[in-house]
């Protein structure tokens, strides 16, 4: 007897006039609505800490985040655009899929947890700073807990039900931060993040439980084959993407010192917050250009889903003109001198805005063999100039280096994609 049961989704108006309108894009525009709202306090957070407790506080609180976010990739390594993949093909099948990426998320916790240990007595960090780690691991590994629910909420098109509860938590968050920065210090701002990701988690499990399916545990192992064996294949892609978006912040912080790091990881905030809105787009079009990918217009789907990429490649370019101004409004004239490094950084963010979608693609066409080659090289090119530049030129090295390994991989994909489209031409 199968364990499986049939998740409690909406059904469509089974209605003949409904099955001939247009595709409804609502689901994917609430899962936007959801990502941009998180997107957008992420970076209010970072301006609060920069504006309240200076340069220095914000490169401590960039150390240790930098240090949880090198951690993240081991979370559930690879497997959540697999999950979201399996989600939406397999909707039946939705509780062997989630106790599956429960289990690869429990192993994650604790490796992260012994691994950031080892890392503070390595290199014999002091105890403030390894409590400033311990919570920025916790964060992590709760935020965990709430992504791997989401994974279900975005593949089962019922982000319009999620939407209130991450208002809800991120005012709860952003509440907390302005009372964190301004009456406390870093390690206070640290708990807002915990705070606000258990509370999430908790509104996204009842939303899974009375919505969706009932949160069981049903073990199922062909589902766990088939997770584990496509996501490893990202999660070590991820490792070496990981590698390449931290090995700058924490080369800087051992270097050069926090000043610098502050300066440089105001200017990567910002960048990041201008990728991660693309992000978000990519991410609630996921399911759809799963769906249609077996249907004729399966390319026409690819062109526009990687189209959508290079509009927003472009779009952060032509803000490179106003990169100085953009920073003293924004971090107030502190920060100034972080002008320069975000007219470099806005050039990797531009390249690394196409490449998220073309990674979304491969994954979404089992071809995600090919990430951890893109990715080895990249954080190959990365580590490598950093080393080589940092101690010459600073934090513009480093910035210098992000660019480099960008376009490396963004060549990369390029290269592929038109191997790939030469194998489908006829003879």
């Amino acid at each position: 007897m199968s364990n499986s049961v049939e998740p409690r989704v909406s059904r469509p108006d089974p209605s003949p006039v409904a099955w001939r309108r247009a595709p409804n894009w609502g689901p994917a525009g609430w899962a936007m609505a959801c990502q941009a709202v998180e997107v957008l306090t992420h970076v209010a957070a970072g301006i609060i800490v920069a504006r309240a407790l200076g340069a220095e506080a914000l490169g401590d609180l960039s150390y240790v985040m930098a240090v949880a976010s090198a951690l993240s990739v081991l979370l559930l390594f690879g497997t959540s655009d697999v999950a979201v993949s399996l989600y939406a093909r397999g909707a039946a099948r939705a509780q062997a899929i989630f106790t599956a990426t429960t289990r690869v998320w429990v192993r994650g916790a604790g490796v992260c947890g012994v691994l950031a240990t080892l890392f503070c007595v390595a290199i014999d960090l002091d105890p403030s700073r390894s409590a400033l780690v311990g919570l920025a691991v916790a964060s992590l590994i709760v935020n965990g807990a709430a992504s791997l629910l989401f994974l279900p909420i975005l593949a089962l098109e019922s982000a319009r039900h999620d939407f209130p509860s991450v208002v809800a938590t991120r005012l709860l968050f952003f509440v907390g931060l302005v009372l964190a920065a301004h009456h406390g210090g870093v390690q206070h701002v640290l708990c807002a993040y915990v705070v606000a990701a258990i509370a999430l988690t908790c509104l996204r499990a009842i939303h899974v439980h009375r919505r969706l399916f009932r949160l069981r545990l049903v073990r199922d192992p062909e589902v766990e084959r088939m997770l584990w064996h496509r996501g490893r294949k990202v999660g070590v892609g991820t490792v070496f993407g990981s590698i390449t978006a931290r090995a700058d912040m924490l080369l800087l912080g051992g270097l050069v010192g926090p000043a610098a790091t502050g300066l440089y990881a105001a200017s990567y905030r910002f960048v990041n917050g201008l990728d991660a809105v693309t992000v978000a787009v990519a991410t609630g079009l996921y399911p759809r250009l799963v769906r249609n990918l077996t249907r004729p217009s399966g390319m026409t789907h690819f062109a526009a889903f990687v189209g959508v990429g290079f509009c927003g490649s472009a779009a952060v370019l032509c803000l490179v003109p106003f990169a100085e101004s953009m920073v003293t409004l924004v971090y107030g004239p502190e920060f100034a001198a972080a002008g320069e490094l975000l007219s470099v950084l806005l050039i990797a963010g531009a390249a690394q805005i196409s490449v998220a979608f073309i990674h979304k693609w491969w994954i979404a066409n089992v071809r995600e063999g090919l990430v951890p080659r893109a990715q080895g090289l990249s954080a190959a090119v990365n580590v490598t100039l950093n080393i080589l530049w940092i101690p010459s030129f600073g934090a513009l090295g480093a910035a210098w280096a992000t660019v480099a390994a960008q376009l490396s991989l963004l060549a990369f994909h390029a290269v592929a994609l038109w191997l790939a489209r030469a194998e489908r031409a006829p003879a």
